[in-house]
């Protein structure tokens, strides 16, 4: 055997190895690769994910405060349109004062807080407008509330302050506002 066989068997032997080097090197890039590629796939998949959740939550609490800022509007305009009635119911009750009506409901009242409270005439005092005078001219036990001034009607208290008796219209019409504006926002809730 000849130097020249054994360098061309060392060479090509060599060459073998070399190839085989270049193709065990190409399947490694190759898989490396793919694996790139699928862990590029599966990063995109999940960073679209995270943007459609993120855009998901974003377009919801647009929606949410959108709905708060429309609920607030419609509540404000149910408060507005409540406070127009209850201006215009006001302006009736005041347009009643010295009626019989009015006269009426001022008596019964106190005949009523005289029997609910269990007490007589010389046991209460009588809280009324001055405008009201001359409706208990005869009783020493009245007494004069600016409070009453507006709308009227009577505060009958035990003497003692300990039993007291409202049928002010202000208070009952407070009382009524407060309840229609409790029922109108069940209502609205129930939509």
């Amino acid at each position: 055997m000849a130097v020249e066989d054994i360098v061309n068997g060392i060479l090509e032997k060599g060459n073998i190895e070399i190839e085989n080097i270049r193709k065990n090197t190409e399947e490694q890039v190759k898989k490396i690769i793919k694996e790139a590629e699928e862990k590029a796939e599966k990063y995109k998949k999940e960073m679209q994910s995270h943007i459609d959740k993120e855009i998901e939550m974003e377009i919801s609490r647009a929606i949410s405060q959108k709905n708060l800022e429309m609920k607030k509007i419609y509540l404000e305009k149910v408060n507005e349109i409540i406070n127009i009635y209850f201006s215009q119911i006001k302006d009736t009750l005041r347009k009643l004062r010295g009626t019989q009506s009015y006269i009426s409901y001022i008596q019964r009242s106190y005949k009523d807080a005289l029997k609910e409270m269990g007490l007589d005439e010389n046991s209460v005092i009588i809280e009324i407008s001055e405008k009201d005078k001359a409706l208990f001219q005869k009783n020493k036990n009245v007494t004069f509330n600016q409070e009453l001034n507006d709308l009227g009607g009577i505060i009958v208290k035990s003497k003692d302050g300990k039993k007291i008796f409202d049928r002010s219209l202000n208070r009952l019409l407070d009382d009524t506002e407060h309840e229609i504006k409790s029922e109108i926002y069940s209502l609205l809730k129930g939509e």
